[in-house]
């Protein structure tokens, strides 16, 4: 079976370790493709740990990843940078679809799992259609009666599960 995993970064953290926990685990029976949106440039032992088990890219550079932190940081101080933010949010969103689609084309998974969330605009503008690969959306969170979420973030996740399989 060949399996997609999105992710964001792989910056330090529990949700890094989880991720090459599975795809470790992943990797002992199917074929695993890891497609990381930012190189962060600072990661190369998770980077190391991954490239041993399944094959990975990054969509974005480590340069890109910088230029879009300092971008962040400055757009509220003028006119010019919120414009300057938004253009490349827009772009960023543009290039990240496009190259997931070309992925989806050209390799025909078999399971694809969002494991970050920052794919969901991607499902929600049906780039994937259904009959291609089913869909899974990692949450990092507990979503049963017992958690604190408002009805404004259940209506949130009831929506974007509607668009997975």
């Amino acid at each position: 079976m060949k399996i997609l995993i999105t992710q964001t970064n792989l910056q330090v953290g529990g949700v890094t370790k989880v991720l090459i926990n599975y795809i470790r685990l992943l990797c002992a029976h199917h074929r695993v493709h890891l497609l990381v949106q930012y190189d962060c440039g600072i990661n190369t032992d998770f980077v190391g740990n991954i490239a041993e088990t399944c094959s990975h890219e990054f969509v974005f550079s480590a340069e890109q990843f910088k230029q879009k932190i300092s971008c962040e940081k400055n757009r509220r101080s003028n006119l010019r940078n919120r414009l300057k933010h938004k253009l490349l949010k827009y772009n960023e969103r543009k290039k990240l679809k496009n190259k997931f689609q070309s992925l989806i084309e050209s390799e025909r998974f078999d399971l694809i799992i969002d494991f970050c969330g920052d794919m969901d605009f991607i499902f929600r503008h049906k780039v994937i259609p259904h009959h291609l690969a089913p869909t899974i959306r990692w949450v990092h969170t507990q979503l049963n009666g017992a958690s604190n979420i408002t009805k404004k973030q259940r209506k949130k996740y009831k929506n974007i599960f509607n668009n997975h399989t």
